[in-house]
């Protein structure tokens, strides 16, 4: 009677063959579960802070020329950092940013970190009139100028439309300057899909 089984080589051949397939997809599976969880972390803020936005203008507390600071006063967040040596990442291209006096971090209790300059504001009513605010979906500096921690810029215009730096329809004005589309800093991990 011939035993039936398998030998140890074709066992050994085997596991082999499924560590060089792990070896592969381990890391794009990660890397897709990290992408996904900061582009819902980014929606999420994003969405809130237009929701909160929203409510103050129609109230009347935020006008054309009000300091963002009356929105961070009523959004949910753990801690503000104005230290001056604590950093987070900036967006694709560029290195970091500094939380200070008059560009606070705020973390939020999803472990993100929003830049938003308190004297920013969106400098006007009109069409274009907008401000901007960044997202670092992990909270902390990465030490590079690209990768999938780089920060998302968000634009939220005054009449209510919300999008990213990159995705800009013309420009937008606000009391800092005007600005126009810059696509490549719109981070590979964030959709609006």
């Amino acid at each position: 009677m011939k035993q039936q089984g398998f030998t140890l080589a074709e066992l050994l051949i085997a596991l082999a063959i499924l560590g060089v397939i792990a070896t592969f997809t381990v890391p794009k599976v990660l890397q897709s579960s990290t992408a996904h969880g900061f582009n819902a972390k980014a929606k999420e803020t994003a969405s809130a802070i237009s929701a909160l936005l929203l409510s103050k203008k129609n109230t009347g507390v935020i006008n054309g020329n009000s300091s963002l600071a009356l929105v961070m006063d009523e959004f949910q967040y753990v801690r503000k950092v104005t230290d001056g040596a604590t950093q987070i990442d900036h967006v694709n291209s560029l290195g970091s940013l500094t939380c200070d006096a008059s560009c606070p971090c705020y973390f939020l209790h999803n472990g993100a970190a929003l830049w938003m300059c308190d004297s920013q504001n969106f400098a006007g009513t009109g069409a274009n009139n907008a401000f901007f605010y960044i997202l670092d979906p992990d909270g902390r500096y990465g030490g590079s100028t690209s990768g999938v921690s780089k920060s998302v810029c968000f634009v939220q215009y005054y009449q209510g439309r919300l999008t990213t730096m990159g995705e800009l329809e013309g420009s937008m004005n606000n009391n800092w300057g005007t600005y126009w589309q810059q696509p490549t800093q719109t981070p590979e991990w964030f959709s609006w899909n």
